[in-house]
């Protein structure tokens, strides 16, 4: 059997037609968020007070990544002498020379002047995987 979280949230809202109950539930080895559930604040009344099969929307996601570790790591990845950050097709670029065996890249680390390192020509960028 597997290990996860579960989170009940509402969210604010001015219109009463929108679902501002979101029930989501997390791989814990994985990290991966793989379904939420939203719905009205009349149905999830209802729901909670022992009515069933009542009304929602939901998304599923991730489900290739269930059951799996998260493994995270960190690298300085060189950036062209003369370029302060790249852009995000130059970051693509930089990084792919770094995903290997699974590992994804972080574009947005890239292209994030908070990542640049002081006196090299590189940037640190956060790299992903799932085994």
């Amino acid at each position: 059997m597997a290990k996860g979280n579960i989170t009940l949230s509402r969210y604010d809202s001015n219109y009463e037609d929108t679902h501002p109950i979101h029930l989501k539930v997390e791989d814990k080895d994985s990290s991966t968020q793989f379904i939420d559930i939203s719905m009205t604040l009349k149905d999830f009344a209802f729901l909670i007070t022992g009515m069933g099969f009542m009304d929602c929307e939901f998304e599923v996601r991730g489900l290739d990544r269930l059951g799996k570790k998260r493994e995270n790591k960190t690298e300085y990845v060189p950036v062209p002498k003369g370029t302060f950050l790249p852009t995000k097709e130059e970051a693509k670029e930089l990084i792919k020379a770094f995903e290997i065996d699974g590992w994804i890249g972080s574009i947005d680390d890239a292209t994030n002047h908070h990542n640049r390192s002081r006196g090299s020509d590189t940037v640190l960028v956060g790299f992903v995987r799932w085994i």
